[in-house]
């Protein structure tokens, strides 16, 4: 993971700890986590890359769109035609 996802991934926990009031103790490890995190900000970091890397249905169809217009943009800027 580069540095710039990683940032982005620290964001997302962050704003999830904030919204759900998560406390930074390791009372949620053994949900959120693989067992092995020491807080719950470290397992709600190994539960939003599991999340994100594999994604259900329903999570894919949601940004869907968005990769499209993405990936659009991305190939008109590069003058590719498809």
């Amino acid at each position: 993971m580069n540095q710039s996802n990683s940032d982005q991934m620290q964001q997302l926990v962050d704003a999830l700890m904030f919204a759900f009031r998560i406390n930074t103790d390791d009372s949620l490890v053994s949900i959120l986590g693989s067992g092995s995190e020491s807080s719950n900000q470290e397992a709600l970091t190994t539960w939003v890359h599991k999340t994100l890397v594999k994604p259900d249905l329903q999570l894919a169809e949601s940004v869907l769109p968005r990769l499209i217009d993405r990936l659009e943009e991305l190939l008109k800027n590069r003058g590719e035609k498809y």
